[in-house]
């Protein structure tokens, strides 16, 4: 699927480290400036810190950039895989780097499409380039290689990384294979300067994970049940010592990596309380210490990982923003020094070196697109390495204010409202924008569709509705079963509310969203058509049942996806009649105002057949509407041409139908 070799591409940034602003401003900047892919991303330093690599945009897509932070002025090296879209860096040492690519393929029976990745190992001068665990001989169950679970830093010519293999007979002495797929999961010590491998441990059927301690040795094993239960097996132990529920509606327990000490295993879980929060597991009896960390309002939205010893250093959690809590006192105070230095925005460490000297640190908030700097936290010095999104100044940007309101069952919905900047807040044209996941949730940061909406002269609500994640285990289950229902309600609620205050003009609301947020628009359309003057779905669900019955045939009836999606959507057995009732593509006959379509053809998450579905539906109820396939993309808009043309057709259909 991939190739080894690696296309060199012409020098695409000025020969500089630090990447200047770009050109001057108007109060409408083109939509090029919302839709490109951000100008830089993913920056991560080299372990010494002699070299900083880092995704750039280049004609839409991202190619990687590699600088030689000792020789600022020097030219650096701009390349690109032969296949596929880069989507990810590590560095295995200050001589490799690891570039994850994934390519959209189809299979050779049903033609569904699916995501193929691997990782190319390349040196820093853009030479040597080959793909990890490319094997003729070994025949492998793995669509995606790319997990590196170990880098041991005594051994910089290695690093540790699984697949799943397909074998015969049995593997070491404690592993169970009782299942007839003949597929194992092996971890593999993997040369990063040859394509060289060999394995150190086989697990069985049923691991799905290794956790290592940071030296290349396995310390536990998580094998995964077909009853979905999480199993701990600890190497020194030599036995299972935990095991955690990971069925749909008990999805909240998850086991992460070592603590910083080596001793325990963090978990994050509720473990009795509202809110998720992190646990030490000790690795001889099984049993969870008292939290690590735990907030009484807000969940725990992720850990924070060394990126050289993979042991948990610290955890964030969502406010209204992005917060860091770092368990060691020194990278605390550290974090605190640098709140002090951007008040009022988020600033985050996104990469050190070893020894923790230096730093990359991205600064953002609503209108304060993302900007990358390089801070050397021994001279205590900050250099502006550059911004992601260079045209864009805090003048041509919406406010974002909070804008809590009540459900009309009580239940408080947290939500965002963006204004036009320079406008009174007074009956505005408006678009409410339900997010995606649906267990995702939006906050006080930059959100590049959201301010290009309200550039354009648009109030935008953007609602946490019930499911949304962080606000704790009620807020989630409220949410059970109630695609188009509850949660579907507390999106009209905010709505009112926008018309009730006096800031949206009831005649000119659109609802746009994608993904879940695309379900959510087109549910908006079906289910409550007098409130809306049109609609915009970008690779929206419009079909439960065939949405779930997808999650079956890629990942089987049994599988933990699988059960996640029937507790939140519904039962494709017992709930059959309401996940009809709930469809848009099936009540497409309510529907009463024009809507839009887009969705990309190598949608993998949700396959573009969902929007086709609806378009048919629309077509034989005599509906008005549009159907755009965004041309070789996938679920996330990675390529800068299709989040452009979503900006543009969007503006487009706004302006016909709601004005400006």
């Amino acid at each position: 699927m991939f190739g080894a070799r690696v296309l060199f591409l012409a020098c695409l940034v000025v020969a500089s480290f630090v990447i200047g602003h770009a050109a001057a401003q108007t109060d409408q900047p083109p939509v090029e400036a919302f839709g490109n892919l951000p100008f830089l991303s993913q920056p991560v330093l080299s372990p010494s810190g002699r070299y900083l690599a880092m995704l750039q945009e280049n004609q839409g897509r991202n190619v990687v950039v590699i600088y030689d932070t000792a020789a600022p002025g020097s030219r650096p090296v701009a390349l690109a895989p032969e296949e596929g879209i880069v989507d990810e860096l590590t560095w295995a040492s200050d001589d490799r780097l690891l570039m994850r690519a994934a390519n959209t393929v189809k299979r050779r029976i049903d033609t569904r499409p699916y995501e193929w990745a691997r990782l190319t190992s390349i040196t820093p001068q853009g030479t040597n380039a080959f793909v990890l665990m490319a094997s003729k001989t070994q025949p492998v169950r793995t669509v995606d290689i790319t997990t590196v679970s170990d880098i041991a830093l005594n051994d910089p010519t290695h690093v540790y990384m699984p697949r799943y293999d397909a074998i015969a007979g049995s593997g070491s002495p404690d592993t169970r294979l009782k299942r007839s797929s003949g597929v194992a999961y092996s971890l593999y010590r993997v040369d990063v300067t040859k394509n060289e491998f060999s394995l150190i441990e086989r697990g069985n059927e049923d691991t799905v994970r290794f956790i290592l301690d940071g030296n290349g040795k396995p310390v536990a094993r998580i094998d995964r049940s077909i009853y979905l239960k999480d199993s701990v097996y600890a190497y020194d132990a030599g036995r299972g010592i935990a095991e955690f529920d990971v069925s749909g509606e008990a999805r909240e327990a998850a086991i992460h990596e070592l603590s910083e000490d080596g001793k325990t295993l963090v978990v994050s879980g509720r473990f009795g309380k509202n809110t998720i929060g992190a646990y030490p597991l000790d690795l001889v009896t099984g049993k969870i210490g008292p939290a690590l960390f735990v907030n009484p309002q807000y969940d725990l939205d992720s850990v924070v990982v060394d990126e050289w010893t993979h042991r948990v250093i610290g955890v964030r959690y969502v406010e209204d923003r992005r917060h860091t809590h770092y368990f060691d006192v020194a990278r605390e105070k550290l974090r605190k020094s640098l709140e002090v230095t951007f008040p009022g925005l988020t600033a985050e460490i996104v990469s050190s070196t070893v020894d923790g000297k230096i730093h990359v640190v991205v600064v953002e908030g609503p209108r304060h697109s993302p900007t990358f700097h390089m801070f050397d936290s021994a001279a205590w010095k900050m250099d502006f390495l550059g911004p992601a999104y260079p045209n864009l100044e805090e003048a041509v940007l919406g406010e974002m204010r909070s804008y809590n309101y009540k459900a009309r069952d009580g239940l408080e919905i947290p939500a965002y409202l963006t204004l036009p900047p320079g406008r009174d807040a007074r009956n505005l044209p408006a678009v409410v924008m339900p997010h995606g996941g649906p267990e995702l949730r939006d906050a006080r940061r930059f959100h590049w569709w959201a301010q290009f909406l309200a550039n354009r002269g648009y109030a935008v609500l953007q609602p946490n509705f019930r499911g949304s994640a962080g606000y704790g285990g009620a807020f989630v289950t409220a949410a059970f079963k109630q695609w188009g229902l509850d949660m579907q309600d507390d999106v009209t609620d905010g709505v009112k509310k926008m018309i009730a205050d006096g800031i949206a003009d009831p005649k000119r609301v659109c609802i746009v969203g994608a993904s879940y947020g695309g379900y959510s628009a087109l549910a908006g359309a079906a289910f409550t058509p007098d409130l809306y003057a049109c609609a915009v779905s970008v690779a929206g669900v419009a079909d439960l049942p065939t949405i779930i019955g997808h999650g079956v045939k890629t990942a089987g009836a049994k599988s933990a996806s699988v059960s996640y999606w029937e507790s939140r959507i519904g039962s494709r057995h017992t709930d059959i009649k309401q996940l009809k009732e709930t469809s848009p593509a099936r009540q497409a006959s309510r529907v009463q105002v024009p809507i839009l379509l887009l969705h990309g053809d190598r949608d993998t998450t949700v396959p573009i057949l969902q929007s086709q579905l609806m378009a048919d539906a629309l077509k034989a109820a005599g509906k008005t509407y549009e159907f755009i396939r965004l041309e070789g993309d996938d679920h996330s808009l990675d390529l800068g041409a299709s989040r452009i043309r979503v900006l543009t057709e969007t503006e487009r259909f706004l302006r016909a139908h709601i004005g400006s």
